[in-house]
């Protein structure tokens, strides 16, 4: 078809999905139509890459991508936020104003909504229900319902988490006696956070080699609540770091060392 001949002739050999190619040939959007957002999507910021990942977007009105455009751009999210959220030129502009309307009256700033410009493609419900569990359970104050409204407001991307997600890490966080009122701790699942575990077990903390292993994974989880920043770290980056963590822990241990003598 004359669509995918221009999706060939404008992004080469890169990869699209069938879902997508389809997409295109049934929104009736002719060469120039096609061309059109294409271009545009490149003045935004978008590569061929993210283009070709994003590529259904080839298949709206030209005015419905240049209208949201403009939507998101008078919000203050800028062209570099766009390009990386370019979904959101996709959806329903009603639905972006309804979201950051919601965000506003829920006391998230204009400069936090811009931030998390993501959470403007969520459904309404979503958010308000997200809102009403994570207050509850993130609050400060164990007599004070909303006492965990301030950690929601600076750090908005919680109310993209789901419920299931935060309660766990509330729980799990808990277990391991560190203070899980973190938005970024938050934010990744508890099996992550086991696979991190692990690998300090194994690259800093030598367990395979261990003779008191019970004692090892004690000493771990002690390191860990000191140093919980270990859990947000992805472990590409830990292997990076992996000497630096190991001396770290040299370190603490002489510490403690000193202060027993």
């Amino acid at each position: 078809m004359i669509e995918n001949l221009v999706l060939e002739e404008i992004l080469g050999c890169r990869e699209i999905s069938g879902f997508s190619r389809e997409w295109i040939n049934h929104s009736h959007n002719d060469k120039e139509k096609i061309k059109q957002i294409y271009n545009l999507l490149r003045e935004i910021g978008l590569s061929d890459e993210k283009i070709a990942s994003q590529v259904q977007l080839l298949g709206f009105d030209p005015s419905t991508i240049l209208g949201n455009y403009r939507a998101l751009s008078n919000l203050g999210i800028k062209d570099e936020k766009i390009a990386s959220r370019a979904e959101l030129l996709g959806i329903n502009p009603k639905t972006i104003e309804r979201n950051y309307n919601l965000l506003s009256r829920l006391g998230i700033k204009n400069e936090k909504i811009v931030s998390q410009a993501n959470l403007l493609g969520f459904d309404p419900a979503t958010i308000k229900k997200n809102y009403q569990h994570h207050i509850g359970l993130l609050r400060q104050n164990i007599e004070d319902r909303t006492s965990g409204r301030e950690l929601l407001t600076n750090q908005a991307q919680l109310l993209g988490i789901s419920r299931e997600t935060i309660s766990a890490n509330v729980q799990y966080l808990h277990s391991l006696g560190i203070y899980y009122n973190n938005g970024f701790l938050l934010g990744t699942t508890t099996q992550l956070k086991r696979k991190k575990m692990a690998w300090l077990l194994r690259e800093v903390f030598d367990y395979r080699t261990s003779e008191n292993k019970k004692e090892t994974i004690h000493r771990m989880y002690e390191f860990v609540r000191d140093n919980p920043k270990y859990l947000i770290t992805s472990i590409s980056n830990l292997e990076k770091e992996k000497y630096k963590i190991r001396e770290k822990y040299t370190q603490t241990i002489l510490k403690n060392n000193k202060l027993l003598n």
